[in-house]
């Protein structure tokens, strides 16, 4: 028998080649899915290297902030002083004494506010000096609940002008005011609902009051310490901005330079306890010859207003944020 060798070549390649064939069609997808895998794992390898990285910077950003807000909360931050409006309850008088409280329970804040004619000069002809007591309240604007009238006292033939040392608030229901001459209790009369005035016959310097009249903190405490302070009109400490913390808060005068102008107005400090110094962190506009102020909230927003008076019988609101 007789084999064609050409043809046995033939089938022979063609079976070699099917095969080699055969070996690449099933070896290519293992090697694809390998790659695939190789490449999957990877990802995973380099997505678990590099979250504990990320979480670490989102960790120190975080703390880093809250330490930022720890301190600027502890340092009391800053207090904007917007006045919110001004109106004159005197075209002849100096705003002495403020007080402020619900006297007569309606959930609204009176304004208590007392005022002294000093200079016979300022008057008219035929009106000679005297004092006053003003109530009002402020709710989207002022409103006047009651007026005294003047209060007049003549001593050894004199006319001198009624001058107001203080403002205590005794009950719910009346303040005691503390004169020259006489106190006076400004009363709600529940059953006739407006306020009475009623003078009390004390002789000078035997008030109940004289012994405790204060209209602030003595300002040698701190006239060293803050800077530029030519005069402090009024300076006492509370919280303004609700931070536990009491701010020093003074009505006066500040000069940059002996030759320079004295800018009047409502300034507002913290102390810095290991330095015994002083750091401004708000000022009011200008506000001409302040003379008395008050802290309290009389707009009912839960937050306090500054109720400043002047010499000019005007008293302005001003607002704390």
């Amino acid at each position: 028998m007789t084999v064609d060798k050409k043809t046995s070549v033939s089938s022979s390649t063609t079976d070699h080649a099917h095969d080699t064939q055969s070996k690449i069609q099933h070896s290519a997808p293992v090697q694809k899915n390998n790659t695939v895998s190789s490449k999957t794992t990877d990802d995973t390898d380099d997505t678990r290297s590099g979250l504990p990285i990320w979480i670490l910077w989102i960790f120190l950003g975080i703390t880093g902030l809250i330490i930022i807000l720890q301190l600027f909360i502890s340092n009391g931050g800053t207090i904007r002083l917007t006045l919110l409006e001004t109106k004159a309850v005197s075209h002849s008088g100096t705003v002495q004494v403020i007080g402020s409280s619900d006297l007569d329970g309606n959930g609204i804040t009176e304004i208590v506010v007392c005022i002294s004619q000093q200079y016979r000069d300022e008057l008219p002809d035929d009106e000679l000096p005297a004092g006053y007591i003003v109530v009002l309240e402020y709710k989207n604007g002022f409103r006047q609940r009651f007026s005294s009238g003047a209060l007049v006292n003549s001593i050894q033939g004199f006319i001198y002008p009624e001058q107001f040392h203080n403002i205590d608030l005794l009950n719910s229901n009346y303040q005691l005011i503390s004169g020259e001459s006489y106190d006076y209790r400004l009363s709600w009369n529940v059953e006739r609902e407006r306020f009475t005035l009623t003078q009390i016959a004390t002789p000078p310097y035997e008030s109940p009051m004289h012994a405790t009249q204060s209209k602030g903190i003595m300002h040698d405490e701190f006239d060293d310490a803050i800077p530029n302070l030519e005069s402090a009109i009024i300076a006492f400490e509370t919280d303004l901005n609700g931070n536990g913390e009491k701010e020093l808060i003074i009505a006066g005068g500040w000069r940059k330079g002996l030759h320079e102008p004295v800018y009047t107005g409502i300034r507002c400090y913290r102390e810095n306890i290991h330095t015994d110094t002083y750091t401004e962190i708000g000022k009011s506009e200008y506000m001409d010859a302040l003379s008395a102020l008050q802290c309290a909230d009389i707009t009912g927003d839960e937050k306090p207003e500054l109720i400043a008076g002047d010499r000019h019988g005007q008293i302005h609101i001003i607002t704390v944020r």
